[in-house]
Parts: C-alpha cells; sequence; structure tokens
C-alpha cells in the first residue's frame, strides 16, 4: 500500500508520501508563523485572533489531507522494547499501548505531519492565550485584591497564634501547676505577631516568657525581641523592607514569582529537574 496509488471513488490520487509531505510542507509554513513566542505584551483580543487564525489554517491542511489520504494524519508509537520482569523477556508495545507509552521528549518533537505535532502547534498557542489572559487579569485588579491576596500568602508560620494558645492552656492544664486564666493573660501579652506581611510567627518580647527555659524552645527564625521590635527576625525586618519596594513598583507586596504565569513546558521541565534518582529517597519516607 505504501508505493500504490490511493482510490478516492475509484479515481487514483497521489500516494501517501506525496500527502504526507505536502502535509509537512504545510505545517513547516504554519510552525513559521505561530510557532513563535507572541509580544510579552500582546492583548487577549490578539492572542485570540492568532489563534483563531492557525485553527482554521489547521483544521483546512487536515481536511485536505484526509481527502487526499482517505485516512487520518500518523499518530506516534512507541517501538522501543519494555522489560516485563527479569524472567520473560523484553516486549514490544501492542496495540494501544504503543500510542500511549510514548516518551514525554519524542511527543513535544512530534513530526509536524502527525497529529501529535499538529495538536503541538495549537496547544503552543493556546498556552500563550491563556497567559495574555493571565496578564490582563492581573493588571485590572485592585488594591482591595492585592490585600486579600497578601492576607492569604504565607512563607513562615513556624509558632503561630494557635501553636501559643496550645502551649499556654497545656502549661496551666498540667497537674500541680496552680496556674489560672491570670496567668494566660499576662503571657500573652508578651508575644506580638510578626509584622512581616508574609510571616504568621509569634515573637516574645521579652526574655522572661514561659517558654525561656523550656528545652524545645529552639526556633532559630524566631528571636527575642524587646518591648517595641516588630518582627521576629531580621530576615523578616528585611523581607517586610523589600516588599514595600515592590508595592512601589508593582502595587502589591507579593513577589512576581506568586502570581506570573508560568507555561506548562517550563512546568515540566522545572519538575523533571527536581526528581532524585536515588531510588532509596522514597523508601525512606514509607
Amino acid at each position: 500500500m505504501k508505493n500504490e496509488a490511493i482510490k478516492l471513488n475509484g479515481i487514483p490520487a497521489v500516494n501517501e508520501a506525496q500527502v504526507k509531505t505536502r502535509l509537512n510542507s504545510t505545517m513547516l509554513r504554519l510552525k513559521t508563523e505561530y510557532g513563535f513566542a507572541p509580544a510579552k505584551d500582546i492583548t487577549v483580543e490578539e492572542m485570540r485572533q492568532r489563534c483563531d487564525e492557525v485553527a482554521a489554517e489547521l483544521g483546512t491542511a487536515i481536511e485536505t489531507y484526509v481527502k487526499e489520504a482517505g485516512k487520518r494524519p500518523d499518530i506516534m508509537r512507541n517501538t522501543s522494547p519494555y522489560k516485563v520482569s527479569k524472567d520473560f523477556p523484553a516486549k514490544k508495545y501492542d496495540g494501544l499501548q504503543a500510542h500511549a507509552n510514548v516518551p514525554d521528549d519524542r511527543l513535544r518533537k512530534a513530526p509536524l505531519y502527525t497529529q501529535e505535532g499538529i495538536g503541538n502547534l495549537l496547544t503552543f498557542n493556546a498556552e500563550y492565550l491563556l497567559r495574555a489572559s493571565h496578564q490582563e487579569e492581573i493588571a485590572n485588579r485592585t488594591r482591595k485584591d492585592w490585600q486579600r491576596l497578601e492576607y492569604e500568602y504565607v512563607e513562615r508560620s513556624d509558632f503561630n497564634l494557635r501553636d501559643l494558645h496550645n502551649d499556654l492552656l497545656e502549661r496551666i492544664n498540667e497537674p500541680g501547676s496552680g496556674l489560672t486564666l491570670k496567668f494566660y493573660k499576662k503571657e500573652r501579652k508578651k508575644w506580638r505577631n510578626c509584622g512581616c506581611y508574609s510571616c504568621d510567627n509569634y515573637f516574645p518580647t521579652t526574655k522572661n516568657h514561659f517558654k525561656a527555659q523550656s528545652r524545645y524552645w529552639t526556633y532559630k527564625n524566631i528571636e527575642d525581641g524587646r518591648s517595641n521590635s516588630l518582627y521576629c527576625s531580621k530576615s523578616c525586618r528585611k523581607n517586610q523592607e523589600n516588599a514595600l519596594v515592590r508595592l512601589q513598583k508593582t502595587g502589591t507586596l507579593l513577589p512576581e514569582t506568586t502570581y506570573r504565569y508560568v507555561l506548562d513546558d517550563y512546568k515540566e521541565r522545572v519538575e523533571k529537574k527536581h526528581v532524585t534518582s536515588d531510588p532509596t529517597f522514597f523508601d525512606e519516607r514509607l
């Protein structure tokens, strides 16, 4: 069938290799036109128009291919063998398994004439449409919207209000302690919430707090402060100073990494980069 003419309604058509070459040529042109990252300031409408154009072009190319070849574009297969176990020889993927087990790196570099190659071009542009929508939504956020997100954003919570409350109650409820609610109120005044926007820690403002002699008061990120201290540590003071500079520039205390849009392809590369190759890594955590 490879070298035979394909017949449509009894009329010989161009052979399959020619049809595939023509589709590949069309896809190469479309990738040249639409396979590059758009400008960072592109609007949602402009990006949506670009997606509509590439979708229409691809639709025409696929329809032409199906009419001439009499079938859909090729689907990628995994032809490499795999081992079932030590006792059985290597086997080849068969049927749907061959299509479902194509490695990700091959899918990303799929030939242009395959369904995966066509899908990659659509996905690429759709991703940038989502990014443009995300950037527009960020640009339209009010200060009230940012304040809500800043309130929810926590980087450090080594010893929060609930921890302080529970430890005070445990001390009061210790057998023979003789402590009352008066002790709770007195000690509670010695602790203050850190003034850094992203820190949920509570820290002592005096050195004679109820945990001063405790062997488990070992939080390196929390320092004993003075009565006028605003932050639980020097790093929190610096973080707040940097956040106030960002507020003047971007309108929010949050770092850009918390709200910028990250493309899926970049996420996959980062995840793979941080996956351990040590097989005992997971066993130790079971």
